[in-house]
This record gives C-alpha cells, structure tokens and sequence, in this order.
C-alpha cells in the first residue's frame, strides 16, 4: 500500500498553485526533528502493522485452533479457521478506510501535529488489546479482541497516510518536498521489515510472544508522542487555516533556524490568495464532471492496479505461499523477511529515478516486472513439485522480484500521479476517492486471498500475472507522461481530449485563476490554476 498521500512532487511542479515556503535545503536540527518524528511514527506504524500479521500466522492460527477446542470441545473446521484469520487480516483495511476518510476533517479542525498526536491514541489502545489477546477466556472473545484490535489500529494506520505525508510536507523547504516525501514510503517498508524480523520463532513469532509482538505497535506511538510534541505546528496551517501570522513566524523562525522569514510569510500569504479564489470541488461534483472523467478513471485503475497486483498477498500471506512451495516453516518465516529486504532495496535508487526517466516508464516497468515475476513463481512451484530443489529457491528469487517490481513504481507512482492529474480544486476529493478505493482493495484482497489459494493452489499467481498485464496495457495506452509537465498543462491536456470526444462542443467552460485576472480558456496557457464550472 503504501502511502495515500504523496502530493509532496505535484506541489513542486506547480509553483502556481502552492508558493514555496523558503528556497533554503538546509536541514535545520527541528526540520530534522520533525520530519523524523513523523516518520518513525506515522508510517512506522502502518508499514509495521501490515507486515507483523504474517509471519506468525501459523502460532496465531494453532492458538485460535487450541482455543476453539478447549471452548467447544472440538476441533475447528479449517473453513472456519480460514475464515477467522482472513478477516483478522482484512479488517485492517476496514479501519484504514475510517482513517483515511476521517483524517482531512480533524487535520483541518486539531491542526497537523495535533491530529497526529490525537492518532496515537488508536495505537496505544489496539496495541493494549492485542497484548491481553492471550487472556481471552474463550475463542469467541479472542477472534472478537484481535478483529476490534485490528480495526482501531487500522484507524490510525489510515489516517497517518493522509495527515503525516500533509505535515512533512508542509514544514519542509520546497525542493526538499520530494526527497523528504518519500521517506514516508521508505518509513513504511523499514517498519514492515523490522515487523518481519521480529516475528522469527526465535524472537517473538513464537507461541509466548506473538501477542507481544502484535502490541508493539505501541512503541513508535510513544516515541512519536514524546518527540512530536516538543516540535512547531505546520506553519501553512497556522497562517493559511487559523490566520495566525505570528505563530506561523516563529513556527517558521524554529523549522529554517533563522529571523529573517517576512518573505516566506508573504508567500503563504500569496498562497492564500490563489487558492481562496479558486473553486473546491466535492466528491459528487467531481465524479459527474465530464472534463475530469478520463484522469479520475486513471487515478482510480491505478490505485486498484496497486492491490490487485499481488503485493498485499505477499505482504499477508508470504509465509502461507512460501509453505506451499515447500519451504520449511523457519525457511518460509527467513524468506518473509526477505520480501521487505527487497522492498527497502529498490525503494533507493527509485527516488533517484523517479524524476529522471519519468512515472509511466517506471509504472511499465514495475508492472512488467511484476507480471513476468508473477508467471515465474507459477512455473517454478509446479517444477518444485519435479523433487529438483533448486527450483524452490528460484521461487523464492521470483517472489522477491515482485516485491522489487513494486518498489520500482506500483507502490509510490499511483499516489504522485494521482496528485499531478487535478489542479488545487479537485484534487482534495480525488484524492479522498483514491485512498477509498485503495483501502477498499486491500480489505478485499486480505479477505480473500486465503481462500483462492486453496482453490487454485499452485496456479495462484496467474491471476495476478494477467491482471498485471491488463493493467499494464492500461498504463501502456491510457497513461500519459508527467515528469517536467506543470499540472495546468496536464489539465489542459485532459480538457481538449474531453473536447475532442464531444466533437469539438466545450466540455466545461474552464477559467484561469490568477494575478487578479479571469481569463476563458482558449487553448493557450493561462496564469494560475485551472477552475471547471460546469454548468
């Protein structure tokens, strides 16, 4: 999944719609304290909450199956026991979709450090729960605890992906915006692993410790309580949503380590300006805009192509496919681990690529990768099943190059590429529907993974190997290009196609917003954003 959130890199290249908060990239030690105690909070507790339910599966699921028969005095159904530990897995996305959808209305209403440390509380309260996991008296009271626990913790997963991404970049200089953006992700994947390493029998994936290691999801919650509180409210917030000028200036003075700071005030103030003219749209109007019918059918596909691409079933069930291509439990639990050591590997060189070969050429990479690492894991567990043990290991390496494909583009280009496809006005309710149906494939996807895998066993992975290449045809016709584009020009572009399908008749009569002028939109480039109103 990976973060619902990144309009860190559309902000850059629209320097029309949001003015820079200050041309300096100097990392200041409470820009650094900041950043990280956003980091190692936020995402850290989402990337760790997605991958710590994996490689204990197997000491969780005998611990239900003990439980279920001291409370019956029978033994549990496997049906009934897959279906305990699918939900268990999937309605974290239930409570992401709570998060995600929460998260604007309190990030605007306690402010973006509050809202963030107001999130803890979820954190603290599953980790809590799933700690007394162990106590429950019967198995009804257990699958009640660990799917209540999963939910509340899912709510803070949620809305961290919406309001952190928000804060970081708010406080950051602009061109640190995109360097600094994706250390959200890179929170994400280092928490995933740690989640991984520490659910190895040997430490705390064992029958005494995994409702331990379920509860320290409570960790980066305090140490984000403890360091987040002592560092400034977004500047942005203060002045632009409170018009308080002179706490976003010394908020400002803290974050750049320097007085002289008037001109970066002026610039909010010019930001204020440009986006208090410009029109907001709501989710309803957006969906029944014609002009903004074709990137929102792309914003979404993208999203649905993330999860439907196989990576949550790696990230939720890699211990279960590992066991069924024949590893040994401790081979399938070291191997789990190194799903999120290739993950945190070709996140790296992917920061430095992204601005260089451009979104769609990675996205077609990454699919492609995904979809050929997909028939590969088919092929390889079939040859397995020859008694030739080398072609285990090859599986492994084949499972190991999904999750690279993804890190390549699939995990980070969806999020960024959606915020480069509207201007200021939609972009809020777009983004909103993205993170909607991004949880919503996820909960689909952990629901029902279990369940395919006993039906089609070996053969698993070809669904998701052609359903990455239909979404790579997908990106291959339908995505443009949008590195060194303003977001006015891809707009632009949208709206002449729009035009173009309506056979030449105005889809919407589109303004330019800016400098005080309104100018009709013939074609050309105007200055400032672009407003739709439809009739």
């Amino acid at each position: 999944m990976a973060a619902e959130t990144h309009d860190n890199k559309a902000d850059e290249e629209n320097g029309k719609e949001q003015a820079p908060l200050e041309k300096s990239s100097r990392m200041t030690k409470w820009l650094t304290i900041a950043v990280m105690a956003t980091v190692l909070g936020s995402p850290a507790q989402f990337g760790y909450n997605m991958g710590v339910i994996n490689a204990p599966e197997t000491t969780i699921r005998a611990f239900y199956a003990d439980l279920y028969q001291k409370s019956y005095d029978e033994e549990i159904i496997p049906e009934t026991l897959d279906l305990a530990w699918s939900v268990t897995v999937a309605v974290y996305a239930v409570g992401g979709m709570i998060g995600s959808a929460s998260a604007g209305f309190f990030a605007d209403l306690l402010g973006r450090k509050r809202a963030l440390l107001c999130n803890n509380a979820f954190a603290i309260t599953a980790g809590v729960m799933m700690i007394l996991a162990k106590q429950m008296p019967n198995y009804a009271c257990l699958v009640s605890l660990m799917v209540a626990a999963r939910i509340v913790v899912g709510i803070n997963a949620g809305a961290n992906t919406i309001i952190a991404p928000m804060y970081v970049a708010e406080i950051s200089p602009v061109d640190l915006r995109g360097s600094l953006g994706t250390l959200f992700q890179f929170g994400v994947v280092l928490a995933l692993l740690v989640a991984q390493i520490l659910g190895l029998p040997a430490i705390l994936g064992n029958d005494w410790g995994w409702n331990i290691l379920l509860g320290l999801t409570i960790a980066p919650a305090l140490f984000q309580l403890a360091v987040l509180s002592i560092c400034p409210e977004s500047p942005r917030y203060m002045l632009i949503n409170k018009r308080d000028r002179e706490a976003a200036k010394e908020g400002i003075k803290r974050l750049r380590d320097t007085d002289d700071v008037e001109s970066d005030l002026d610039q909010l103030e010019q930001e204020y300006q440009l986006e208090s003219k410009e029109k907001k749209f709501s989710v309803r109007e957006l969906v029944t805009s014609y002009n903004f019918r074709e990137p929102l059918m792309i914003a979404l596909t993208l999203q649905i192509a993330q999860q439907l691409s196989g990576i949550n079933a790696v990230n939720f069930y890699s211990t279960s496919i590992f066991r069924e291509a024949q590893l040994s439990e401790t081979n399938s639990r070291i191997a789990t681990v190194g799903t999120g050591a290739s993950q945190l590997l070709m996140i790296m060189p992917t920061i430095f690529l992204m601005d260089r070969l451009g979104r769609r050429t990675l996205m077609l990479f990454g699919m492609g990768g995904m979809c050929v690492c997909s028939g590969l894991v088919v092929l390889f567990t079939l040859l397995t099943r020859t008694g030739y043990d080398y072609f285990m290991w090859l599986n492994l390496v084949a499972v190991f190059g999904i999750m690279g494909s993804f890190s390549i583009a699939p995990g980070p280009v969806p999020w960024l590429i959606t915020a480069e496809l509207f201007n200021q006005g939609p972009r809020a309710a777009a983004m909103s529907l993205a993170g909607a149906t991004n949880w919503i494939m996820t909960f689909l996807v952990g629901l029902a993974f279990q369940h395919v895998l006993h039906l089609l066993g070996d053969y698993t992975f070809l669904v998701f190997m052609a359903l990455d290449y239909l979404f790579w045809l997908f990106v291959f016709m339908k995505v443009p290009e949008t590195k060194n584009r303003s977001i006015d020009e891809i707009v632009e572009t949208f709206n002449q196609r729009a035009e173009k399908r309506r056979g030449g008749a105005p889809a919407n009569k589109a303004i330019y917003v800016g400098g005080g002028d309104e100018k009709q939109q013939n074609g050309e480039q105007g200055e400032g954003a672009i407003q739709s109103t439809e009739a």
